[in-house]
């Protein structure tokens, strides 16, 4: 026996009214697990995201966040002891930058020094060649 269209619509139509409660039911189940996939995700991603960027500056997470906020100085608590220590996000900013720029002159040293000596060598080898 074939079905139309307008039958099978009818007959879904059915089902959806006497299953109302039960088809509910299982949509709520269905979006609840969707949704912490999705969230769950999506905040596993940003937290790698801004652990890569901590490792990467080399700057923790809650100066970097002070910096964006605006924040003139954080407030570091802890936990074992109790003790507050106030921490000025300026200074610490300011000694990061110092070290990279450190760094990065230290490179340049290097790649000059060995620039260097490669044309001494080469100036060498056309001279005894």
């Amino acid at each position: 026996m074939r079905f139309s269209l307008h039958e099978w619509r009818k007959q879904l139509t059915y089902f959806k009214r006497k299953n109302f409660k039960d088809i509910q039911k299982v949509r709520g189940i269905v979006n609840t697990i969707a949704f912490f996939i999705v969230w769950g995700y999506a905040g596993y991603f940003i937290a790698n995201r801004v652990d890569k960027s901590a490792k990467e500056t080399g700057i923790p997470h809650s100066i970097q966040f002070a910096r964006i906020t605006g924040d003139r100085y954080v407030t570091k608590w802890d936990l074992n002891t109790g003790k507050t220590e106030v921490i000025d996000v300026h200074q610490i900013l300011a000694e990061k930058e110092l070290e990279a720029r450190q760094k990065v002159l230290e490179e340049r040293r290097l790649r000059e020094q060995a620039r260097l000596e490669s044309n001494h060598v080469e100036s060498f080898d056309s001279r005894t060649g």
